[in-house]
């Protein structure tokens, strides 16, 4: 659990620097060794996210905001959301498809 918190700090410190894609790195391992049966750990990791996801969108940071709609993909699919999970996989796909990127899948 320690690691796991550790690297939400982590994430959280890139965030502040910018650097979105180590904080989307260290999101992963926080998000990997989480206990995902709590709520409110649920619902602090989304909202992480989406003050990622809109970061990205203001900034006109588009490869970005295409991993983060992934990585919000992925964790709705392990909170066991997985409908939700596929519209944001799906918003990752269409925007890589925009800017002409090959594909990176989850």
């Amino acid at each position: 659990m320690v690691a796991t918190v550790d690297n939400f700090e982590k994430s959280k410190e890139f965030f502040k620097s910018g650097d979105i894609l180590n904080a989307l790195a260290s999101f992963t391992k926080a998000l990997d060794h989480s206990d995902t049966s709590k709520d409110a750990i649920k619902k602090k990791l989304i909202l992480f996210l989406e003050n990622l996801l809109q970061y990205s969108k203001d900034n006109n940071l588009r490869d970005e905001e295409a991993m983060v709609f992934r990585t919000l993909g992925r964790t709705h699919s392990k909170f066991r959301n997985h409908v939700e999970g596929l519209k944001y996989s799906y918003q990752a796909l269409k925007i890589q498809k925009k800017i002409g990127r090959k594909f990176r899948y989850c």
